[in-house]
């Protein structure tokens, strides 16, 4: 076992106290924050990365959702569902204004 928690700490960078696994004893009081920090580090990026494209996807879809509102009935229809007819219709001739003015 000690074995391949070592392989997943060299291999993921991931220490396996801070996943739980059960402290040595004899070890010394930081290993335990040293652990935490070093999978922090570890993960940080990758959090990063997925929050950005995250927040990209979001931004797209909002870009594509507000061209479909402002070019097709098709679309301005399917989101009828989600939000009234009188709040679509707003949102086609704020559209439309803005397009007009840039």
């Amino acid at each position: 076992m000690e074995t391949l928690f070592k392989l997943i700490e060299e291999i993921t960078g991931i220490n396996p106290l801070s996943l739980g696994s059960s402290p040595d004893p004899n070890a010394p009081v930081g290993t335990t924050e040293a652990a935490l920090q070093a999978t922090s580090n570890v993960l940080k990026p990758i959090m990063d990365a997925c929050f950005e494209v995250k927040e990209s996807i979001g931004e797209a879809m909002m870009r594509r959702i507000q061209v479909g509102i402002r070019n097709s009935q098709e679309i301005r229809d399917g989101y009828s569902g989600v939000i009234s007819i009188a709040d679509m219709e707003a949102l086609r001739l704020m559209e439309m204004k803005v397009c007009s003015m840039v």
